[in-house]
């Protein structure tokens, strides 16, 4: 049986990695953001104001795949399964993805100066984020499946 008091150097080396990369994204997302998903043209006022945005979704992005990937291997940690694990990643990039599209939607509504309708940018914003948020939860479970107990082999 594994716990946490009796892991070796060599499964730390995951979590390690998964760190590292956690710390990147959340510093590289907002200018990743900014190059690949800032809509050009006559949206002035939505560019202004998505780029203030691009930091917290970049946390957001992060935070929520990091977490349900936690309670999935080490809070959890009795469903060894791997369409189990793909429940998991797929409730955290739906619930990710949703997030990214609600919060700047409600912050659009509540400012008074911005005028037009965003939802098409902010549902073309949510979907490509989305695919990173994917991406992300599946290198995040491969740093933190050694720690896991049960879970460790899940999904390979």
């Amino acid at each position: 049986m594994k716990t946490l008091s009796n892991t070796t150097k060599k499964d730390w080396i995951g979590p390690a990695i998964g760190v590292v990369v956690f710390v990147i994204l959340v510093l590289i997302l907002p200018w990743l953001f900014d190059k690949l998903y800032t809509p050009e043209g006559e949206e002035g006022d939505f560019k202004t104001q998505m780029k203030e945005m691009y930091s917290v979704c970049a946390r957001i992005l992060v935070l929520t795949p990091t977490i349900v990937l936690i309670l999935y291997y080490l809070v959890i940690d009795r469903f060894d399964q791997w369409w189990v694990w793909f429940l998991f990643i797929a409730f955290s990039v739906i619930l990710t993805s949703s997030i990214i599209f609600e919060w700047p939607c409600q912050y659009f509504e509540d400012k008074d100066n911005i005028s037009g309708d965003y939802s098409d940018e902010l549902l073309i914003f949510s979907f490509r984020t989305s695919i990173i948020s994917f991406i992300y939860s599946i290198i995040m479970s491969f740093c933190i499946k050694p720690l896991s107990r049960h879970c460790s082999t899940t999904p390979f």
